[in-house]
């Protein structure tokens, strides 16, 4: 006979990491200088789109995203975005990540209007949510790509705050 697992949390909709007023002075002077190359350059539309894409960072980086309920259970993953849960056949695999101390679940679904889905997972639910996840699903290595590998080498050997 199986066991009726269900499990049911508050979490932020995404990771989240309050940056310093150094990190800010910092990534704004990056910024500024290669605005100011691209001024003198006269990349009118490469201007446009990083200092687009720095303000759309700091928005993100500075407002606290807002928590909601996730649940999981024998139908499926119960989303916010969605009415009903998303049934576990439309789920392919899972892995989970860290990202700023917080524990990430990365669903990769076979569904067109949602392929990749992320939650946060708090660290006190994290072995439960692993072993509700490992019943339906399988568990797969996370996919490590050259994005992420420069990614990773820039915020190791560039810091931008202490």
């Amino acid at each position: 006979m199986k066991k009726n697992l269900s499990l049911t949390w508050q979490a932020p909709t995404r990771p989240y990491k309050p940056r310093s007023h150094e990190f800010w002075a910092n990534a704004f002077m990056i910024v500024a200088l290669v605005v100011l190359v691209l001024f003198f350059a006269q990349e009118w539309l490469l201007m446009a789109v990083i200092i687009s894409f720095a303000f759309l960072y700091y928005i993100l980086n500075t407002i606290e995203p807002p928590q909601h309920q996730y649940h999981l259970d024998q139908k499926g993953v119960l989303l916010p975005q969605m009415d009903t849960p998303l049934p576990w056949k439309a789920i392919s695999h899972f892995w989970l990540s860290q990202r700023w101390g917080h524990t990430v679940v990365n669903l990769v679904t076979k569904l067109a209007d949602y392929p990749f889905i992320q939650f946060v997972v708090p660290a006190n639910k994290k072995k439960a949510a692993q072993q509700i996840l490992l019943r339906h699903l399988p568990e797969v290595p996370a996919p490590v790509n050259s994005a992420d590998k420069v990614s990773s080498w820039l915020y190791r050997h560039l810091p931008l705050q202490r």
